[in-house]
């Protein structure tokens, strides 16, 4: 399960506010989440918008008392939007 949204104007990284989102999906019992995948798609930066870039995440619940962790997906470029 995952989900997408937008960064207009601060760059491809999770904010606090997602790592918060984030953090709650993986914590929802009635959900069962061990991965919940994240793409954020920004502005690229010279074409805008008419080339967006895709930046997905892989969060992963932890058994770790540090809690969950989010880090950035390998992706192929080429089917991702990217350069």
């Amino acid at each position: 399960m995952g989900d997408w949204h937008t960064h207009p104007i601060s760059g491809p990284h999770p904010s606090d506010r997602d790592l918060r989102t984030y953090a709650g999906m993986l914590a929802a019992a009635e959900l069962s989440f061990r991965v919940f995948v994240s793409i954020i798609v920004v502005p690229d930066l010279t074409e805008g918008w008419a080339q967006p870039q895709l930046f997905p995440w892989i969060c992963e619940r932890s058994a770790h008392p540090a809690g969950e962790r989010a880090s950035e997906a390998p992706r192929d470029a080429g089917a991702l939007g990217g350069s």
